[in-house]
């Protein structure tokens, strides 16, 4: 999922406030389990498991950017300094999605997630970002804290 136009905006702590908001209203509604995240300036990665016989992300997905739009979109300004529409404050249209089939499977979509702000320049250390579900991870045992470091991309 990412920003329209690729605007660093997602770590700024008010869009971060109004994500985990968004986030916990919308489980409490339809849960769905967070098995990974990261949040990166421009862009997120998530890894979800939904209940048994619904596979209805998109709804999900719609409910949180609408909810953070509402919260914070007037805060973005579109590029030519008019107010945002709902639909294009902050979010792309369209994302990526793709179905996690079996534990294998889910590690690699793991290990890329959390690799993420080193791979694309944010941070040198995945250690060292802290808006990640590796950190939970770690301490659940999955990774050890200096996981990937010295590796080359």
């Amino acid at each position: 999922m990412a920003t329209t136009r690729q605007h660093a905006v997602l770590t700024d702590e008010m869009v971060r406030i109004a994500l985990r908001r968004a986030i916990v209203a919308v489980r409490a509604a339809r849960p769905f389990r967070i098995e990974g995240w990261v949040l990166l300036p421009d862009r997120m990665h998530a890894i979800w498991t939904l209940p048994a016989g619904d596979a209805d992300h998109g709804s999900r997905w719609r409910e949180i950017k609408r909810r953070v739009t509402r919260l914070v979109g007037a805060h973005y300004l579109r590029a030519d300094g008019r107010p945002p529409r709902e639909r294009d404050a902050l979010w792309q249209a369209r994302y990526e999605q793709r179905r996690v089939a079996g534990v294998e499977e889910l590690s690699r979509h793991l290990d890329f997630l959390h690799y993420s702000p080193v791979r694309h320049g944010w941070t040198q250390r995945v250690r060292d970002w802290p808006y990640s579900s590796f950190h939970r991870h770690v301490s659940g045992g999955r990774y050890p804290p200096d996981w990937m470091e010295g590796q080359v991309d």
